[in-house]
């Protein structure tokens, strides 16, 4: 009798936990899958800040760039490491990005491995026809910047407008996702 209680019990508090399930499923379906990941986003706790008294060292054109410089532009800085596929894929996506709002914007591609040597950086700019947009390598000096934002992995994404955080998120995105923050942000 007393076994006879337990599968019983079991069997009610499975069917419930089975009806909790399908209920956030279909929840999850409904709500668009990259919105639910990006709404959990940690990154996203930055929106709002402000990005004050940066430097980036260009090693592509040799001069180094203070952050306020480029408050005329929106400004998106992206985090790559020589070795991620994902990131020249990146490359790729940020070259239609570049060629379609030109003078509009400034990309930064933030290099977080001090193990990428500059000719690393040019050599894989190169090999993915990376456009003359800002390429910084990974420095101690840079280390303040890297650690106030988190950026401590690949593909962190940030856009700045008036040196203000916008946007922000640490996964690989569509690009409809990039190119409809700078429609908002251009407009």
């Amino acid at each position: 009798m007393k076994a006879r209680f337990i599968i019983i019990s079991f069997l009610i508090f499975t069917l419930f936990l089975l009806g909790c399930n399908k209920a956030q499923t279909s929840q999850a379906v409904s709500q668009d899958p990259f919105e639910k990941v990006y709404n959990l986003d940690p990154q996203r706790k930055f929106i709002g800040t402000q990005i004050k008294d940066v430097h980036f060292s260009d090693i592509i054109k040799g001069k180094t760039i203070n952050f306020d410089q480029l408050s005329d532009k929106i400004v998106i800085i992206e985090s790559f490491s020589v070795g991620c596929p994902a990131c020249a894929e990146g490359i790729k996506q940020y070259n239609q990005i570049y060629d379609k709002y030109g003078s509009r914007i400034q990309i930064i591609y933030v290099n977080i491995d001090p193990s990428d040597t500059e000719q690393d950086i040019q050599n894989i700019k190169q090999k993915y026809n990376g456009r003359d947009w800002i390429w910084v390598k990974y420095s101690p000096a840079l280390q303040d910047f890297l650690s106030s934002f988190k950026i401590n992995g690949n593909e962190i994404t940030y856009i700045i407008k008036d040196n203000t955080v916008e946007y922000a998120d640490s996964y690989a995105v569509p690009l409809s996702r990039i190119e409809n923050t700078l429609e908002r942000l251009l407009a």
